[in-house]
């Protein structure tokens, strides 16, 4: 399904590789950091988690510089092919299918899979750190409760959300 009219250059598609590529490095950067992340949660390594924190910080930084590249990459290949319809990277695939060669279709396709796995890990790896979080918050909430004789009542709303707090006990 190749459109002979139109075929990507080497260095455009070069530099969608290139794209992907960092997006994937950067990822798996971001999931390494948000599993040690979780490691610092359970060993109680508030320092070491601060530092992981702000590392976590960085790679987020630098994946919407690669985002910022990867917009940047769409509206240069919109502009080099008078193209309008590559809105998602299923219109750049679809795109690639058309004017690359069946190989490096192929092997962009393979990095774009990869990214999806990685962004997958990185959800649910952050689910398990809230998790987490969410269960020591309510355990120091008791802790406090225990030690100063106090209980805060909550009330929730009609859609289970959280209400103001209805007073202490």
């Amino acid at each position: 399904m190749r459109n002979v009219d139109i075929s990507i250059d080497s260095e455009t598609y070069q530099d969608a590789i290139a794209i992907w590529h960092e997006f994937c490095e950067l990822h798996f950067s971001l999931f390494e950091a948000t599993a040690a992340e979780y490691s610092c949660l359970l060993n109680s390594d508030i320092e070491k988690l601060e530092i992981t924190t702000a590392e976590k910080n960085k790679i987020i930084t630098a994946i919407d510089l690669a985002d910022a590249k990867r917009q940047s990459f769409i509206l240069n290949l919109q502009e080099q092919y008078d193209l309008n319809n590559i809105a998602s990277v299923s219109d750049l695939i679809i795109f690639l299918e058309k004017t690359a060669p069946e190989p490096l279709v192929k092997n962009f396709i393979g990095y774009n899979s990869l990214l999806k796995d990685l962004i997958e890990k990185i959800k649910e790896q952050n689910k398990k750190n809230q998790i987490f979080l969410n269960k020591a918050i309510y355990h120091l909430q008791e802790l406090r409760e225990n030690a100063t004789g106090k209980k805060t009542v909550h009330t929730y709303n009609a859609k289970g959300k959280l209400a103001a707090p209805a007073g202490t006990k």
